[in-house]
């Protein structure tokens, strides 16, 4: 009689082994997108930003696996903290070109709807992405708080448009709120540096 063989219990996947594999997860991931034409983008985008300072994980982006990372030097905490990141890329809608694509067509949507009343221009693919980059930037959240989203858009596009200098952007901003504190001032300094002049 042929003994029964004993299976024995499956290995339990460690905290190190979820976050090898979600990083092998965002690879595929990314590596689509830019064969998308999408790479850079929103959920990318953000990722990016988060990683490419970080001493543990190595980024490059001219290769296949454009993500890596030595998990035995990883502490606990860093381990937990860059699963939280990856799994928040890999949940995203905008983490797939359709996603992007879907987001994209919601997004000019709202804003023709949104700057309807303010703007007759038609709004471009550049728009939605300047626009999100605007959106996802602290100095501009800390503005749109207080005086809305597509009016601070509004108010960099027209500083663009009619190349005016800080202080000129600055006095556009003054009609909408008070900009005499200095988080205001820094956050209008900030603005315009990285997205009128683009430094």
């Amino acid at each position: 009689m042929a003994r029964k063989r004993i299976k024995g219990r499956a290995r339990v996947p460690t905290p190190a082994d979820k976050l090898l594999r979600s990083i092998e997860m965002t690879n595929r991931k990314l590596n689509r997108l830019e064969s998308a034409g999408v790479y850079g983008k929103y959920a990318s985008k953000k990722l990016l930003r988060t990683i490419r300072n970080e001493s543990p994980i190595k980024y490059n982006r001219g290769k296949r696996v454009k993500v890596t990372v030595n998990v035995k030097k990883l502490n606990p905490s860093q381990i937990r903290y860059y699963q939280k990141v990856f799994t928040s890329f890999l949940e995203s809608k905008t983490s797939t070109s359709i996603g992007i694509k879907d987001k994209e067509l919601k997004t000019r949507d709202k804003l023709k709807q949104s700057l309807s009343e303010i703007t007759d221009e038609d709004i471009t693919e550049q728009d939605v992405e300047d626009f999100y980059t605007l959106v996802e930037d602290n100095d501009f959240r800390y503005l749109a708080d207080k005086i809305g989203d597509s009016d601070i858009y509004i108010l960099v596009n027209e500083a663009k448009s009619r190349d005016l200098d800080e202080e000129g952007f600055t006095n556009m901003l003054e009609q909408y709120m008070t900009v005499n504190t200095k988080e205001a001032r820094d956050a209008a300094s900030n603005l315009y540096n990285k997205f009128v002049i683009g430094e």
